[in-house]
């Protein structure tokens, strides 16, 4: 059936849309791409108050399948997304926004390492020099805003981590320095320390930053350390998430720990919720990935040859809950091709259950359906992986 929309001025006078209901309008419209939406908005005046509306760009959310925001090698110039969408998968690329690539800074590097600090709600938070950038690549839309620090030689020094708050209807950045010199590229070296000076920045408030300081999430010992490798910041339950190694530093050898910093963007507080017990030593570097699984933190391992661990914390904050819900040995599900399972590692779950993986630049997928993987197609050198779904949020 066609949908005639607004045909007549009088039609347009009484916000109708060709006698449809407007529970049917807006159930139509939250099921379209981002872009469709927002050429929507010019229909009429009762279409564009309807997708306007705050409630609106969260049905718009759910109704949109999750995907995968896939950061190639530093010489791409574009964000990579993937889609699994019952079996159909779709791969797209979306260029680095036009307001980032004319920086004066990136203009004079063309080999930029972009780090994906989050990404929430569709948004992307990237940084370099003294500029927060927070991107919906889906609609285009932009805001950046300058660093909570004054620009230094060293550029991504800062952490960063990007939250939604549902109640106030606010993105959240969180921006944290690091203790000493060094945190460049991949690694940020003791943002958490205690007595760090941590900069808030809610988008909907005043255009500064908000100081904060850092509380004792460890134990007061100078030779404790603490780092964090460039994953994306991690959303739950309204707290923002980092994975941070953590331990004593002795003669240049730090013994490791794996914690998650939860930061509550409710109250503005810190606290750190313990790994499972098992996940110590070496073992602490097996843990790659967090995801919600069904409601819960949830934490991916990977260790060769090709052995896949999935924790599941029953009871959020509690760290006697930790359960291991499955583990996959993928030299038991491998079908055969040119790369050896060995070198494959995953990049991250879908809510199906799946797990896409990456392997001599080719993607996989296991299929946990068929408790097997799959050869899926040629791919990129992969730096970083985070969840993404079209939105309409920052229009």
């Amino acid at each position: 059936m066609e949908l005639v929309v607004c045909n007549s001025k009088s039609a347009r006078t009484r916000g109708a849309a060709s006698g449809f209901p407007n529970d049917v309008i807006e159930e139509i419209l939250s099921r379209l791409d981002a872009q469709s939406v927002m050429r929507c908005k010019c229909v009429c005046k009762s279409w564009l108050s309807l997708i306007t509306h705050p409630s609106f760009k969260h049905r718009h959310l759910k109704n949109q399948v999750p995907g995968a925001l896939l950061r190639a090698g530093n010489l791409s110039r574009a964000f990579s997304f993937h889609v699994n969408d019952n079996g159909n998968h779709r791969f797209w690329s979306h260029p680095f926004p036009n307001d980032y690539m004319n920086h004066p800074v990136v203009m004079e590097n063309l080999n930029l390492n972009v780090i994906v600090f989050g990404c929430e709600n569709g948004v992307i938070c990237f940084s370099y020099g003294n500029v927060v950038y927070l991107w919906n690549p889906a609609i285009r839309k932009m805001k950046k805003f300058l660093s909570p620090s004054p620009p230094s030689p060293c550029p991504m020094r800062h952490l960063y981590g990007l939250g939604y708050h549902t109640l106030t209807d606010d993105f959240k950045v969180v921006g944290i320095p690091p203790m000493k010199t060094g945190g460049v590229g991949f690694y940020f070296d003791n943002n958490f320390k205690k007595g760090n000076l941590v900069g808030v920045y809610s988008l909907r408030g005043p255009s500064s930053w908000k100081t904060l300081e850092m509380p004792d999430l460890f134990f007061s010992d100078p030779n404790c350390a603490n780092h964090q490798t460039a994953f994306c910041s991690f959303v739950l339950n309204g707290f923002i998430h980092w994975l941070v190694y953590y331990g004593r530093e002795i003669e240049e050898t730090v013994l490791e720990s794996l914690g998650i910093v939860a930061f509550d963007m409710s109250t503005e507080v810190f606290k750190l919720i313990n790994s499972p017990p098992s996940l110590r030593g070496l073992e602490a570097y097996t843990a790659i990935r967090m995801f919600d699984l069904s409601g819960c933190l949830s934490l991916l391992t990977f260790k060769r040859p090709g052995l896949i661990d999935m924790w599941v914390m029953k009871e959020y904050g509690v760290s006697d809950s930790w359960t291991k819900h499955f583990s996959l040995n993928l030299s038991k599900s491998f079908v055969p091709f040119p790369t050896d399972y060995d070198f494959m590692y995953p990049l991250g779950r879908y809510s199906n259950g799946d797990l896409l993986l990456h392997g001599g630049d080719v993607f996989y997928l296991y299929n946990s359906k068929c408790n097997r993987v799959e050869y899926l197609c040629p791919g990129f050198f992969v730096m970083q992986f985070a969840t993404y779904v079209e939105s309409v949020f920052l229009s």
